[in-house]
């Protein structure tokens, strides 16, 4: 069974600073329209792939809840059955994640990160796991329509990521660095609606290029997806996905 990890610490980083010139905000409620409350997120195994005829099969199960501001206030990974397998939940101030708590499926906590300081562009954060305190500085910077995120733990450079974003400020390009110096590229084209519908990651310098590209099947009342699939680069299907969506209002 396939199980994708939250990515909290480390990576997370890169978006916990905010209202700031210099700094790059994810989207609120998740890019979404309206005022969403919660998303739940079916990964399905596509019929080709099923052996001896097995119905519709999920793989695994995210889930997204969002504050009315539309901060992502909670994320959680689930296996097919609806059993938490990790979660992290952020609290907010002003648009500033002021602590995030990573959880594992028996509801543990694993890590933990609080703001210590926030002001020009550069955001500190004490980080707590296994049994040790790391102190996390995000430092951000805009030049040029392009934001970059410089993450250190204990002076140590751990991840620098440059994000571009096009007019409406969707992400086009992200490059990540990671602390070995590994480069990762990711681009994005999107729907008029501001939906991905390709996606490009590039590995190895450039010479390893996974393409996904996703077709939207059906929309609810608000013009969000609730159905797609998404495919390899040679046309296969890799994944059905359905969305439940609940909204503020």
């Amino acid at each position: 069974m396939i199980l994708k990890r939250i990515a909290l610490f480390g990576v997370l980083a890169l978006s916990l600073a905010a209202c700031s010139d210099q700094s790059y905000r994810q989207p609120l409620f998740g890019g979404m329209k309206g005022r969403v409350r919660e998303v739940r997120m079916y990964h399905i195994l596509p019929e080709e792939w099923r052996m001896n005829s097995i119905p519709d099969t999920v793989m695994y199960i995210n889930v997204s809840a969002y504050d009315i501001y539309g901060n992502e206030i909670l994320s959680v990974l689930m296996d097919s059955a609806g059993r938490i397998q990790s979660q992290a939940e952020s609290m907010f101030e002003n648009g500033v994640c002021v602590r995030s708590i990573q959880k594992n499926g028996a509801n543990r906590t694993v890590a933990e990160m609080r703001l210590v300081s926030h002001e020009n562009g550069l955001s500190v954060y004490d980080q707590k796991r296994g049994g040790r305190t790391e102190r996390l500085e995000v430092r951000e910077k805009k030049r040029f329509g392009k934001y970059t995120s410089r993450v250190t733990l204990d002076g140590r450079v751990s991840m620098v990521s440059t994000i571009t974003t096009d007019a409406s400020g969707l992400p086009v390009e992200v490059v990540t660095v990671d602390a070995s110096g590994k480069e990762t590229v990711q681009k994005n084209t999107y729907s008029a609606d501001g939906d991905i519908i390709e996606k490009h990651i590039l590995k190895e310098n450039g010479t390893r290029d996974d393409v996904t590209t996703t077709q939207y099947v059906r929309f609810d009342d608000k013009g969000n997806w609730i159905e797609a699939r998404t495919f390899n680069r040679i046309g296969m299907t890799n994944e059905y996905l359905l969305r439940e969506i609940e909204y503020w209002d």
